[in-house]
């Protein structure tokens, strides 16, 4: 899979839309349920929160924690802190002395908004090393002394590993009772997780490299999450979310037969939406209004009329695009989806490698299915004699179009093609069906169309 531009990867165009006569009809509230489990296709971002030691930036309260830890000096245990509410934080730090007046003046914290807020604003983790393990006492009940606490045990080296790994499957889990402020509202959540080290992490670059903060490299990783199923025109769909609060928080939304994608970050960007996003629900149009403070509920709203979500994900429109031939000539896109009920539309190019290996796949297919569905072929290249000579020679015999790399405009720049190759399945009523980036064996297109009773 060749990248065409890095920082457009994970800021996809959520939706852009055409209306006439637009009505709107009553809230419909998705009622979504926490539930213990893990969806091993989430971003870190999405599901894991780091904590750090506090030693140098501060030293006064990293000492306080030493003293009231019930360990002794010889003990040589680490402290690392997650900050659940940073802002409670350093207002707690600033009356105990431990952040200067100007520190907490130039941070621009609204003390009275803080004021009466909950004072459980962290959670502490105390680490030793001791025989070839590294061990963890997790501070649950929150009162600073690390004695009360059950340890867990890891091998020195597991610290090592840079992302997930088997072995996480082993870790207990913990209740991480936590609160968030949101507009003036404190909401209370309590939900499952593990706590294990992790020394190279990316989220710890830019961090302090002296050994006790390197030490104290550790991440929670949420064992549960919000899921709801509900029916639109007889078809079902999941919604998920995973975060931390209302301002904090990734919701993913597909029709229940298609799965997340573990290995190919990129097809779950078709099923991620934002607040305020237009989404098709069976034939329906909703905009996602709104979400509630504890992630709970979920309040869509059907835009009645005529109304199209058009964009480049799955359950969007794709406009009528004007594409050129191989013998520049100008086809409106619209007039080629109506030869046939479903079509693929494949972008690639002569420059890239997975794009020539994956076109023995698409002869394959096309062969068997050519009388019930579409293939078109759309080149991303800078020489249109290449692609001639290319598509003769590999007998690449569906419609070939060009679209030439210096263009600034149409298909590829408005669907956001930033790998290749990608494919899309559409209908002929050019609604976005499926799209994946990245070398494909067409399983989960077959699916769609097995579905769809197509073959």
């Amino acid at each position: 899979m060749k990248p065409i531009n890095l920082l457009s990867i994970f800021f996809i165009l959520l939706s852009c839309n055409s209306k006439n006569n637009q009505t709107q009809k009553a809230q419909t509230i998705i009622k979504l349920e926490l539930k213990k489990g893990d969806y091993s296709f989430f971003e870190p971002i999405e599901n894991t929160i780091q904590f750090s030691s506090q030693h140098e930036k501060y030293p006064k309260y990293y000492q306080d924690l030493l003293s009231n830890s019930d360990f002794d000096t010889k003990d040589s245990l680490i402290i690392a802190t997650l900050k659940t509410n940073y802002f409670s934080f350093i207002l707690e730090q600033f009356k105990k002395g431990f952040v200067s007046k100007e520190e907490f003046i130039r941070k621009g914290i609204d003390s009275l908004k803080y004021q009466n807020a909950p004072k459980d604003n962290k959670l502490l983790v105390g680490i030793q090393f001791k025989n070839d393990h590294q061990i963890l006492y997790i501070d649950q009940n929150k009162n600073g002394n690390f004695k009360d606490e059950n340890p867990i045990f890891f091998k020195s080296d597991f610290r090592n590993h840079d992302s997930d790994s088997v072995n996480l499957k082993g870790i207990p889990e913990i209740s991480y009772d936590y609160w968030a402020e949101h507009e003036g509202v404190i909401t209370r959540f309590k939900r499952k997780a593990i706590i294990y080290p992790s020394l190279n992490d990316y989220r710890f670059y830019g961090d302090p490299d002296d050994e006790i903060s390197k030490k104290s490299r550790l991440l929670l990783k949420f064992k549960d999450y919000w899921e709801a199923k509900a029916v639109f025109d007889d078809v079902e769909y999941t919604f998920v979310i995973q975060g931390r609060f209302k301002g904090d928080f990734s919701l993913y939304i597909k029709p229940s037969t298609q799965n997340f994608d573990d290995k190919n970050p990129t097809i779950n960007q078709n099923y991620k939406y934002e607040i305020k996003d237009s989404i098709k629900l069976g034939n329906k149009i909703f905009v996602l209004e709104e979400i509630s403070n504890d992630l709970n509920n979920l309040k869509i709203k059907e835009i009645k009329g005529k109304y199209f979500v058009y964009g480049n994900k799955v359950g969007q429109k794709l406009k009528n695009f004007e594409l050129e031939t191989l013998t520049l000539k100008k086809e409106k896109l619209a007039d080629v989806l109506k030869k046939k009920k479903y079509t693929i539309i494949d972008f690639w190019g002569t420059w890239c490698k997975p794009c020539r290996e994956q076109i023995p796949t698409l002869k394959e297919f096309y062969d068997k299915n050519k009388d019930q569905i579409n293939i078109i072929s759309i080149a991303y290249d800078k020489n249109l004699n290449d692609v001639i000579q290319y598509t003769a020679k590999n007998k690449m015999n569906w419609s070939q179009y060009f679209y030439h790399r210096n263009n600034g405009k149409g298909i590829i720049s408005d669907l956001r093609i930033i790998f290749y190759p990608t494919l899309l399945l559409v209908d002929s009523e050019m609604n976005i069906l499926f799209k994946e980036s990245g070398t494909s064996d067409l399983k989960e297109v077959n699916k769609i169309l097995e579905i769809n009773k197509v073959k």
